[in-house]
């Protein structure tokens, strides 16, 4: 909801790549931001297979390696990840953050990888 707010124009894109079934589980959605100061791009990573449905431990490590592959494809040095799945997608943190830090130790050591966890 806070990108939803922060980025009207990202949401708008995302909602229609998902209505023309171009948001695949697996497949990282990246928008940029255009902005001078802030994120250069976002990166929107899904895990439900339909936005009332749950989400999947499987789906989540599905796009994991995608995930890697466009941060080092955009030469990110910093990403913020949030508990993917673990809000409305209902899946538990303490199963998600290790799949992430297992799939993400590769990347390169300047690569500044910041795990959120979901509010209490």
């Amino acid at each position: 909801m806070q990108f939803k707010q922060a980025y009207p124009a990202m949401f708008r894109e995302y909602a229609r790549a998902a209505r023309a079934g171009e948001v695949q589980i697996g497949a990282m959605h990246v928008w940029a931001t255009g902005a001078m100061s802030g994120p250069p791009f976002i990166i929107n990573y899904p895990t439900k297979r339909h936005w009332r449905s749950p989400s999947r431990l499987a789906d989540v490590a599905a796009g994991l390696p995608a995930l890697a592959e466009t941060i080092e494809a955009n030469q990110t040095r910093s990403v913020a990840i949030p508990a993917l799945g673990c809000g409305h997608g209902g899946l538990d943190w303490a199963s998600v953050k290790p799949l992430i830090r297992q799939s993400l130790e590769p990347l390169p050591a300047v690569v500044d990888v910041r795990l959120h966890p979901p509010p209490a």
